[in-house]
C-alpha cells in the first residue's frame, strides 16, 4: 500500500505477475479497490487526444472479466495516458493495454 498511498505519488503503471492474477485472491482485489481510488484523485492528459481526465476504473476488479487485474487508460509499453474515447487496444496475446503509436 505504500506505493499508492504517498502524496506524490509517480507509479504509472502496475503490472501484476501472472499467478496472482491467476488466484484472484480477496487480498489482492482489496488492494486493486485501494489503487483505484487513488488513482481516481489523479487528473491525466489524454496521450492520444491531449485531453484531461479522471478514470474511474484503472484496475479490473471484477474476476469474470477477462482483464482482471490489468490496468486500464495506461499504455503498457510508453506508460501514458489513455482516456476511455481514446483507450488503445487490448493484445489477447500478451493481455496489455497499448496506445495507437505503440500497438503492435
Amino acid at each position: 500500500d505504500s506505493i499508492i498511498a504517498g502524496k506524490d505519488r509517480r507509479l504509472k503503471i502496475l503490472e501484476l505477475p501472472v499467478v496472482w492474477k491467476k488466484n484472484k485472491s480477496a487480498q489482492l482485489a482489496a488492494f486493486m479497490e485501494r489503487y483505484n481510488n487513488a488513482q481516481n484523485s489523479r487528473t491525466c492528459s489524454c496521450c492520444e487526444c491531449s485531453v484531461d481526465f479522471q478514470a474511474s476504473l484503472w484496475m479490473n476488479p471484477f474476476k469474470d472479466s477477462p482483464d482482471w487485474g490489468q490496468q486500464r487508460h495506461t499504455c503498457y509499453e510508453c506508460t501514458n495516458n489513455i482516456c476511455s474515447d481514446c483507450e488503445g487496444a487490448f493484445c489477447d496475446e500478451c493481455n496489455k493495454f497499448f496506445c495507437d503509436n505503440c500497438c503492435p
